[in-house]
């Protein structure tokens, strides 16, 4: 029982490991054996985290952008929309971890289940939820290692809005734009995760990358260009 309990703890151990250096062999291991416990657990923690420290800083600077609306727009004094932000203030430090992590585990069954359809209908493969569920869990391991170097950066200079994509090129003042909403999609940690999703997707249903990648790169365009578009409306 202790080698096998031994083992088994080697093996998880190996396939985070393996995300980072050797994805093929990582994916092979989740398809025999598709375990998502420990990388689940990484991710929510992961997400706290940065609700903890991140989120009050992103709520302080649309704090500032919301309280020139509530005057000019809902013709609020300014200590009535003090008043009012604070009060959104303390209720967000409170639920924003929640929020983190209930979110961060919707996100991963969502894009789960669309793996599963453009997978098992669009690319007609065989596969099954709890593998690309397995599958996804480890490879979110990647975003973990982007709020590990963000979240510091942010820290630093006192601001949410730190980019690691080619928004990085443009004004924050273009935040609300279309392009800087889109090309925040760009971000290094997330094209790193693609490419992984996509020798996942591979490993799970025998096919080559390249049939792999048409499903996942034309799903993720799709999500990036509407994200967009809200991000832009609601900015």
């Amino acid at each position: 029982m202790a080698d096998q309990q031994a083992t088994e703890k080697g093996s998880l151990l190996g396939t985070l490991v393996n995300i980072f250096v050797s994805p093929r062999e990582a994916y092979e291991a989740i398809d025999r054996q598709p375990r998502w416990v420990l990388p689940m657990v990484i991710v929510v923690i992961a997400a706290v985290i940065a609700g903890v420290f991140v989120a009050p800083m992103a709520m302080e600077e649309r704090m500032a952008e919301q309280r020139d609306k509530l005057i000019e727009q809902r013709g609020m004094t300014p200590e009535e929309a003090d008043k009012a932000l604070a009060v959104g203030a303390k209720i967000g430090k409170i639920t924003a971890p929640i929020m983190a992590a209930v979110g961060t585990v919707v996100v991963i069954v969502v894009v789960a289940l669309a793996l599963l359809f453009v997978g098992n209908v669009v690319l007609g493969g065989e596969s099954t939820f709890k593998k690309l569920f397995a599958m996804y869990a480890w490879t979110s391991q990647i975003g973990v290692l982007g709020t590990v170097v963000k979240v510091p950066l942010m820290l630093s200079r006192g601001t949410a809005n730190v980019q690691t994509s080619l928004a990085a090129f443009l004004d924050p003042g273009q935040k609300g734009t279309f392009l800087y909403q889109l090309l925040t999609h760009t971000d290094v940690f997330s094209l790193w995760q693609l490419v992984l999703v996509c020798i996942g997707m591979a490993v799970l249903y025998r096919f080559s990358v390249k049939k792999a990648a048409t499903g996942v790169v034309g799903l993720y365009v799709i999500y990036a260009v509407v994200a967009a578009v809200i991000g832009a409306a609601l900015t």
